[in-house]
């Protein structure tokens, strides 16, 4: 037996012993999904369970997040708005008030409800209930001008026009509204007016059952239990077949929609979404705006016109109805102590971290090698940043040490020209042809400092200049020592006149040199620099340097060296300045010591308060002024004379003015 009429739990289960296939076009109670129960139960219409997961869609859709709820007190209306409640707090939503109704409430009831709901914040309200129960609280709200609120609708509210009066019309316009799918069926009407019983339709069936009993039948004759028995049997089968392919029936209508139940006999579960609309002439119509597909994916289970939509007089837009704003990316939202999922704050993503959606729990960080960009919303890649020769402090500097060098190199050919002039021969001409060679030296080496850090470059750049300053410092040195030598020379008693030649500035420089040569190779072997990729000195970028070993020993007994020999140098110095005036370079090699260690001593806070290209920036400037200073406080006074004055680049000139000078004393 097929029956297609409505029933509920009970008799389903009644039915269900007596293997009868029952079709039901109305029953949405989910237990009745269950087939261990209800083996033989199939329905036209989706189970309650996807009208509740189909209404919290629809809410999240609008971005609703701060809903509350009306529910008949029964059953249905319990366990569905419990349900519901739940598919909306798990999409990150919150139900501010879950109120219960019925039509046998009393009248100070409900309006203590309807009082309740006007002033609250909430701006949408569920209602999951038959229309019947609501219909009091509507009216109820219409005479308290209730007209701010949206209201949504499940599947229960059946909205009829002999029902609901002209005010709880008024109260729902602009809401909106789910029911279950009906399609369309073309030329149905007509099929039912042409409908004759077909005598081949029963003559089917009828041999159907003749055909089951008789393969079934015993061959005994007159056993007439038998004969009933297998009567039953052939009946039962029948029936059985019969519910065999009900439930895997499966066909598309003219207009495409799919008929078929699934493993739980469930209809798919499709819902219309409606909207009320009151029209400027007062009359009340019903539109379809949307679709709602619970068997599609995600992304595409809901379908709405939002164009054909009218939201009532309050609202021209979809309403706001949160309680907490959204957190727009590059913030995460932090949950308020003691309040609902959907009140928190907006919190910033910490340092090194993103968000990339909006209401977000947690930002996420960013790789090694990447960083948030300004709005923290996604990771970018660090820049990798060095002391380039295409950037302004790059081809400041290269310029620099470029015009330096040539006016050295300028400087070395005027002294090779004029090597037989008293100027150039004073205090050891060797010495000074070293001394600009190793300035020459010293402003090359810091094209080791610029550009992409290399190996073989962060190797050689802080030995080469250790090792040549050394040089230049020891050349000053030995040039200062030749100084007070030659004076005490003039002595004729003096000692000093066996020291005199070159084999002293040659051991000065050659010892001064080597113990600094000694310092540097030590470091090569126990520690050598080398390139590295720093991650960790800026949040946003990655430092390409050298990395000067597992200590910063070597490298400060360098500098300290080298200041240690350029002490002793404008200690000397400064000690001989007022020696006579054919020796006077004793003056410019304390200025130029002067200046040489003012720039060191200047550069070591520098050097430490500085980080990536920066820091090596500071080291080119120290070696480009302290290289400047001894190149100018020594050579440009004598290069002055040979050139601008040449009428004092002569012995009688000098040795007259050394006379001079003895006669003042």
């Amino acid at each position: 037996m097929i029956q297609t009429n409505r029933k509920e739990k009970g008799t389903a289960q009644n039915e269900d012993r007596n293997q009868k296939a029952e079709i039901s076009h109305s029953s949405v109670l989910s237990s009745l999904s269950d087939k261990l129960q209800f083996p033989s139960f199939l329905r036209m219409v989706p189970p309650s369970t996807f009208q509740n997961m189909a209404l919290a869609r629809l809410v999240g859709h609008f971005h609703c997040t701060w809903v509350g709820m009306v529910v008949s007190n029964d059953e249905l209306g319990l366990q569905g708005g419990q349900a519901i409640r739940k598919s909306i707090e798990d999409g990150g939503g919150c139900v501010a008030f879950m109120e219960q109704v019925n039509l046998q409430f009393s009248k100070e009831r409900i309006i203590r409800l309807a009082e309740m709901i006007k002033g609250h914040t909430v701006k949408v309200v569920i209602v999951h209930s038959s229309e019947m129960h609501a219909k009091a609280l509507l009216q109820t709200l219409y005479s308290l001008n209730v007209s701010s609120k949206v209201w949504i609708f499940s599947a229960s509210f059946q909205i009829a026009s002999e029902v609901l009066d002209n005010q709880a019309w008024k109260i729902l316009n602009g809401s909106l509204g789910i029911a279950p799918y009906t399609g369309q069926m073309l030329n149905f009407e007509e099929f039912l007016h042409n409908l004759v019983p077909s005598r081949d339709v029963w003559d089917f069936e009828v041999a159907l059952v003749e055909n089951t009993w008789n393969v079934r039948s015993d061959k005994k004759e007159n056993n007439q239990p038998s004969v009933d028995l297998e009567m039953t049997n052939a009946l039962e089968d029948f029936i059985n077949t019969i519910l065999h392919y009900l439930k895997h029936i499966y066909f598309k209508t003219r207009t495409g929609e799919e008929i078929f139940f699934d493993e739980n006999g469930d209809a798919p579960a499709t819902y219309n979404i409606l909207n009320v609309q009151i029209a400027q002439d007062e009359e009340f119509r019903v539109v379809k705006v949307g679709t709602l597909d619970s068997s599609a994916p995600n992304d595409r289970d809901i379908s709405i016109n939002a164009g054909a939509i009218l939201w009532g007089v309050r609202h021209t837009q979809v309403p706001r109805s949160v309680f907490s704003e959204s957190c727009p990316p590059g913030y995460r939202r932090a949950a308020k102590e003691g309040e609902p999922v959907c009140c928190f704050d907006c919190v910033p993503c910490s340092q090194g971290e993103i968000s990339s959606g909006t209401d977000l729990l947690t930002c996420l960080k960013c790789p090694e090698t990447q960083w948030p960009n300004e709005r923290c919303d996604q990771c970018v890649h660090k820049v990798i940043e060095y002391l380039r020769y295409d950037e302004p402090l790059g081809q400041t500097l290269t310029s620099s040490a470029i015009l330096l060098t040539f006016f050295t190199a300028s400087v070395l050919g005027i002294f090779i020209k004029y090597r037989n002039t008293p100027v150039v021969k004073a205090n050891n001409q060797g010495l000074s042809y070293l001394l600009l060679l190793a300035l020459i030296l010293c402003f090359l080496c810091t094209f080791l400092f610029i550009g992409c850090p290399g190996t073989l470059t962060c190797m050689l750049r802080q030995i080469m200049f250790g090792i040549i300053f050394s040089i230049s410092v020891s050349c000053i040195l030995a040039k200062t020592v030749l100084v007070v030598l030659a004076f005490k020379a003039t002595n004729p008693c003096s000692c000093a006149r066996k020291w005199m030649g070159s084999k002293i500035p040659i051991c000065i420089v050659f010892l001064c040199s080597l113990v600094q040569t000694v310092i540097c190779t030590a470091w090569l072997v126990k520690s050598p620099p080398f390139p590295e990729l720093n991650m960790k000195s800026y949040n946003e970028k990655i430092i390409f340097e050298c990395n000067e070993g597992d200590t910063v020993f070597f490298f400060y007994c360098m500098l300290g060296y080298m200041g240690l020999l350029a002490t002793v140098s404008f200690i000397v110095a400064f000690l001989s300045r007022n020696l006579p005036g054919i020796f006077n370079e004793a003056k410019l090699i304390t200025f130029s010591m002067l200046v040489f260690v003012s720039v060191w001593i200047s550069f070591i806070p520098a050097y430490l308060s500085t980080r990536g290209k920066y820091m090596v920036a500071v080291e080119v400037f120290a070696i480009l002024c302290s290289s400047a200073g001894l190149l100018g406080c020594i050579f440009f006074p004598k290069c002055y004379i040979i050139l601008v004055r040449p009428e004092s680049n002569s012995r009688q000139h000098l040795v007259g003015k050394t006379h001079h000078t003895d006669n003042k004393k």
